[in-house]
């Protein structure tokens, strides 16, 4: 659920200000191609700040039980924790042009199909 809402959060609200933002710094340029460059820029946010969670999700489902019979994180904080201190804190991003790869076309095609559908909407 955290990865979902990161993975939201920063596409939507990247695309919404990135939109604004080129809008305003080339009033006169391609509209669809603002609106794509957005969603790109949002694409990347949106991968940046959702693989954190998406790491620690598959190392909580991959964990094992130690010798004793415990498991090996106790939750979210504690997988977060342990990897930043056994591995660093770029370890929270390993993997990320895979990821983005996988979430870069999905945040592209929801975020224009979106686009294209409000203005259907509006006419």
């Amino acid at each position: 659920m955290l990865r979902a809402c990161a993975m939201n959060m920063g596409m939507m609200v990247t695309y919404d200000e990135g939109k604004e933002t080129l809008i305003q710094m080339m009033p006169q340029g391609n509209r669809k191609l603002l609106e794509v460059m957005a969603s790109i820029m949002a694409a990347i946010v949106c991968g940046a700040g959702s693989l954190p969670f998406d790491n620690v999700k598959t190392k909580l489902q991959k964990q094992y039980r130690t010798d004793q019979g415990h498991r090996q994180y106790s939750g979210i904080a504690d997988c977060f924790s342990k990897t930043i201190k056994s591995e660093g804190i770029r370890a929270l991003w390993v993997g990320l042009p895979t990821y983005y790869c996988r979430v870069g076309p999905h945040a592209l095609i929801t975020l224009q199909a979106a686009e294209w559908l409000r203005k259907y909407l509006d006419a």
